[in-house]
């Protein structure tokens, strides 16, 4: 009440209220822990020390909220990758969960996502492995949906697409990097475990799991794959998104679609691949 308020502006002095400082049990210590923490010394071996070296009587858990309080991990930052239009498709797959497959069964099923980090335009899909020719079919119905071909893939390490990636050694799948060429794009693999240089995809999966999954039942495959197309087109393509401030559709509509290379003319031609050893008499072993 303002009277309330007048009667304690009137008064000469206020009285704060007290409150008492304890120090922590670890506090003699702090120097020390800061070198083990440089050190890269767990917690658990520091607590191991102050409790039998030094006599520390506490709690283990009381040694991590010190530590978290005294001396914070720096959080790591990363740079937004700026791209032209048409210039590259993220690429990846996200395990969803145990859903109703072809056959009815419960089988573990995998979502697949393209982004355009220009546009954040995004082309989802639901399968139920992660081989080749699963890998090649679904980046066949993107660039159908896209209208067109970007000039470059980013994937991470995984194994239909790029067979070794350590230091200098960089092994592609052979079939993988015919289809490539086939569409006349380029591969750019990702540094291994370091999902941030495809930061955009991997918030497609995140989203995809957390908006399209997440509060929703399937009859069967066919009806989970109904409503995905029915999401990707009426929701996820044309909401505002919440990086850009711009709705997906319209700005690939707009500014990139026409930037992308037109699709080949024919079909990829899928082969089987095989190693077989040459045997004493000339011979080889086939099925």
């Amino acid at each position: 009440h303002r009277n309330t308020v007048c009667n304690v502006l009137r008064r000469k002095s206020f009285i704060e209220k007290q409150t008492r400082t304890k120090g922590s049990l670890f506090d003699p210590y702090q120097q020390q822990i800061q070198e083990w923490i440089k050190k890269d010394i767990s917690i658990l071996r520091q607590f191991e020390i102050l409790t039998e070296t030094y006599g520390v009587k506490s709690t283990y858990v009381n040694l991590c909220k010190y530590i978290q309080l005294h001396f914070p991990k720096q959080p790591e930052a990363f740079g937004v990758q700026v791209t032209d239009p048409g210039e590259v498709a993220e690429v990846d797959f996200g395990y969803l969960g145990m859903f109703p497959g072809p056959l009815g069964t419960l089988v573990k099923t995998y979502g697949f996502v393209v982004v355009l980090p220009y546009s954040r335009l995004g082309f989802y899909a639901i399968t139920y492995d992660q081989k080749l020719e699963t890998l090649i079919h679904e980046l066949e119905n993107a660039f159908s949906y896209f209208g067109g071909v970007p000039k470059r893939l980013k994937v991470d390490n995984m194994k239909t697409a790029i067979l070794r990636n350590q230091h200098y050694d960089l092994q592609y799948n052979l079939d993988f990097l015919e289809f490539a060429y086939h569409c006349n794009t380029v591969i750019i693999p990702c540094s291994p475990y370091a999902p941030e240089q495809k930061g955009t995809v991997e918030s497609g999966i995140k989203y995809l799991q957390g908006n399209f999954i997440a509060g929703r039942t399937f009859s069967d495959s066919t009806d989970m794959k109904r409503q995905l197309k029915e999401w990707m087109n009426s929701y996820a393509n044309t909401r505002l998104h919440g990086t850009t401030r711009k709705i997906p559709r319209e700005v690939f509509d707009r500014e990139e679609q026409g930037k992308l290379q037109p699709m080949p003319d024919e079909p990829f031609a899928f082969f089987n691949r095989g190693v077989r050893t040459v045997a004493a008499n000339c011979h080889i072993h086939i099925e």
